[in-house]
C-alpha cells in the first residue's frame, strides 16, 4: 500500500494562506514583524513555530489563536504514527 505524505505546515501557509492572497514571504515576515529568515525557516520546515508566531499568524489570518499550533501537532502526530 502507498503511503500518502503529509504536507508540511509550510506547505499548507503556503498553498492555502499565502498564495490564495498574493502574499510573498518578504511581504508577510514584514507585516508580522519577523525577521525573512526565521519566517523561511518555518516555511522550509526547518524549525517549529512557537505560540508567539502562531498568534501572529492566526491574527494576520483570521483564524483563532490555536489555529497553527493546532494544525502542527496534528502534523506531527499524523508523522509519527507513519
Amino acid at each position: 500500500m502507498r503511503k500518502i505524505s503529509t504536507p508540511t505546515l509550510g506547505q499548507i501557509l503556503v498553498k492555502e494562506f499565502m498564495k490564495p492572497q498574493g502574499i510573498t514571504a518578504e511581504k508577510l515576515a514584514k507585516e508580522l514583524n519577523i525577521p525573512l529568515p526565521h519566517l523561511n525557516k518555518v516555511l522550509h520546515g526547518n524549525i517549529l513555530m512557537t505560540p508567539e508566531m502562531a498568534v501572529k499568524f492566526s491574527k494576520f489570518f483570521n483564524t483563532s489563536d490555536s489555529f497553527f499550533l493546532n494544525l502542527q501537532k496534528d502534523i506531527f502526530k499524523r508523522n509519527k504514527n507513519y
